[in-house]
Parts: C-alpha cells; sequence; structure tokens
C-alpha cells in the first residue's frame, strides 16, 4: 500500500513510477510549510523566447462527491530567476495540482533564461496544516513548450521536420520538397521563385497545395540578428588580443535584434524604408 492514506497501489502498461525514499528518487517533497525549494538546469541551451511552463506533482488532496470537487493540495508559489535584474519572479501563487497531477503556472520569459540556455525555479509550499490534506507538498519534473509563433513558411529554407507539419504532407512529400524534386526524379526546383512552384514538386496534387497555399512563402522577412559586443583592453597596442600578454575583456555587451525587409527600397517605390527593427531585446 501506498502513502499518505494507505490507498491501494496499482500500475498500468507504460506507467512510470519511483520506488525509494524521496531524497533518493526524481521525487521531490516537502511537509513543512514555507520551506523554499530551488532547482536549476544549468548549460541546457535552451534558445531566448517565450515558453509555457506546467509543473507535475502527486495530486493526493482532492476530494470528490457526487456534487462537489474540493482541492486540498499544498497551495505552492512558483518563482522564476531574472537573469537580467538578478532577482526572483513569482509567476504563479496558490497554484494546486489538479486531477492530472499537473499545473500550468505561466510563462517563462527571455530574462528566464540563463546566457548558457539554463533556467532556475524556486517553489514555496503553504497551507500543508490543512485538516483536509495529506500534509505533503510535491514535486515530480517542469515541462516547457513553446510559445505559438504566428507567420509563414519560408519554403525554400524549412526543414524536412517543419514541412512535414503542414497539412497532407507525408514524409515523402516533404523529402521531395526539401530537395526540390521535379516529376522526373531531378532536385531541380530549388530555390522556388514563387509558391506556385510546388505544383512541379512530385506527389504534390492541387488538394494538398490548395490546403497550404496561405501558410507558405518564397521568403523570409524577419530576422532575429544576436550582436556580441566586447571592449578589450590592448596592453601593449599591437592590435591583437592575447590574453597570455595581459590583454583583458572588460565590458560584454549582448542584444537581441529582430529585423523586417518587407519594406526595402525597390526601384518601383524609392520612397519605402530601408530595413526595419522591429523590437531590441538586451540579453
Amino acid at each position: 500500500r501506498s502513502i499518505p492514506n494507505r490507498k491501494n497501489f496499482s500500475i498500468r502498461k507504460n506507467d512510470k513510477f519511483s520506488i525509494g525514499p524521496g531524497y533518493a528518487t526524481s521525487l521531490f517533497y516537502t511537509r513543512k510549510d514555507v520551506q523554499p525549494g530551488i532547482w536549476e538546469w544549468k548549460n541546457k541551451g535552451i534558445p531566448k523566447g517565450t515558453y509555457d511552463l506546467t509543473l507535475f506533482g502527486l495530486n493526493d488532496s482532492i476530494k470528490t462527491t457526487e456534487f462537489l470537487e474540493e482541492n486540498h493540495n499544498a497551495a505552492i508559489n512558483v518563482y522564476l530567476y531574472d537573469f537580467v535584474n538578478e532577482k526572483y519572479d513569482l509567476i504563479k501563487k496558490n497554484v494546486e495540482y489538479n486531477k492530472n497531477d499537473s499545473a500550468f503556472v505561466g510563462e517563462i520569459l527571455p530574462k528566464h533564461i540563463s546566457p548558457s540556455g539554463g533556467i532556475r525555479l524556486k517553489l514555496i509550499p503553504h497551507n500543508l496544516q490543512d485538516f483536509d490534506g495529506s500534509g505533503f507538498a510535491w514535486f515530480d519534473c517542469a515541462y516547457i513548450s513553446p510559445m505559438p509563433a504566428t507567420g509563414l513558411i519560408n519554403i525554400n529554407t524549412a526543414s524536412r521536420r517543419v514541412l512535414q507539419s503542414l497539412n497532407k504532407i507525408t514524409p515523402i512529400l516533404a523529402d521531395n520538397i526539401f530537395e526540390g524534386k521535379d516529376n522526373n526524379g531531378e532536385n531541380r526546383l530549388k530555390p522556388y521563385k514563387t509558391i506556385a512552384d510546388l505544383m512541379s514538386v512530385r506527389g504534390m496534387t492541387v488538394e494538398i497545395f490548395t490546403g497550404l497555399a496561405n501558410l507558405i512563402s518564397i521568403r523570409s522577412d524577419q530576422f532575429n540578428v544576436y550582436v556580441l559586443a566586447q571592449r578589450i583592453e590592448d596592453v601593449n597596442h599591437d592590435g591583437i588580443f592575447n590574453s597570455k600578454e595581459g590583454d583583458k575583456i572588460i565590458a560584454i555587451a549582448r542584444e537581441r535584434v529582430l529585423l523586417d525587409r518587407s519594406k526595402l527600397i525597390t526601384e518601383e517605390d524609392p520612397n519605402k524604408q530601408t530595413i526595419q527593427v522591429v523590437e531590441k531585446e538586451n540579453l
């Protein structure tokens, strides 16, 4: 029998579970109110961006009757570390695990991602003294998923995997699009000059093309540019950086710039603007 509450323990095919004391497994818990727990995932290479964050932990205190459901799981305050301002941000207060042993807690922002692509999470439990609760606060794992992004897919630069995500695009057809393969089996269609060129791809049909025509493009208008600037002290003024001779990097600045080239100057309309800066972000 499992604890707490001496409930029967049963497993199904493909269930995952840990056996042993909490400190020796991947399942973490506490029985003390306001006892913080901090987890950090270092050097994970998570790209700067915005992600949904969901926590998973044992739901052991939901009471259900015919008409009512009462959640007596521990209330947990969720914090993410802000690597830019060097402080913790409270992103969700008093969150409780649901019947699926999970809870959506908010968004990870670019400032919550370290320069090496890691994140730091702090959880502080409350209400462990609830008479109807188990007296435990649990944490098993965190799941992050990218936020949806809007825009067209550039069929000249998209990967096979991205192409296959389009409506009715099979792995074979994705390969043919990626390689620019025509009906004779020759890889000669790329770069595509118009989206209509896809009709010449082996395996493409009017029905498939109609379903994806408003999702694709043959060029990309927006680009992320990452800028790294370093101020260097050149001790001997020889114009060459050599740390062995005492040269030092005394300041570093990182910036992400989102550029839009959709309004480049053209011969037809010389008054159009050049590349536009959409947003800037210090990293």
